[in-house]
């Protein structure tokens, strides 16, 4: 963590810091600062800029990664109602997204790094944290299967 803001670092090596990028005005409201082997990559809702320029002037290929594209969630969403299709931020990458945003929120309140199976949606050897997870349900929530 750095100063109030979250960090994460994958299995597959990669890092995910909660602030913004030094010097980079694009992204760090609503976007992101993609930095890798080739330079980086800095998108916002308004400006896509790359360093060097032509990381994005590149066309992908057939066989790279292609995003889903939508220029309305709301309009997206009402398409899928009629097409039965996923939605751009289907339910799991809203689960993926919000469980990065609360895992950082247990981190902070316990002032410490924590290790996070992604499988078992479990802290590992933390029963302290584990407890942070979920909050006690008052009935009849909390009597699932009952």
């Amino acid at each position: 963590m750095e100063g109030d803001r979250s960090g994460y670092k994958y299995a597959s090596g990669v890092v995910v810091h909660g602030i913004a990028y030094p010097n980079e005005p694009i992204g760090g409201e609503g976007g992101a600062c993609f930095v890798g082997t080739h330079g980086r990559i800095a998108v916002d809702r308004n400006a896509l800029v790359s360093d060097p320029p032509e990381v994005v002037r590149e066309p992908l290929r057939p066989d790279e990664v292609h995003l889903y594209y939508s220029e309305s969630h709301s309009g997206n969403f009402l398409e899928c109602v009629r097409t039965r299709k996923l939605t751009i931020c289907n339910i799991g990458v809203a689960h993926h997204a919000a469980t990065a945003l609360l895992l950082g929120g247990v981190a902070k309140q316990l002032k410490r790094t924590l290790k996070w199976d992604p499988a078992a949606e479990r802290f590992t050897g933390d029963d302290e944290a584990n407890r942070l997870l979920s909050i006690a349900k008052r009935p009849p929530w909390g009597e699932w299967g009952a």
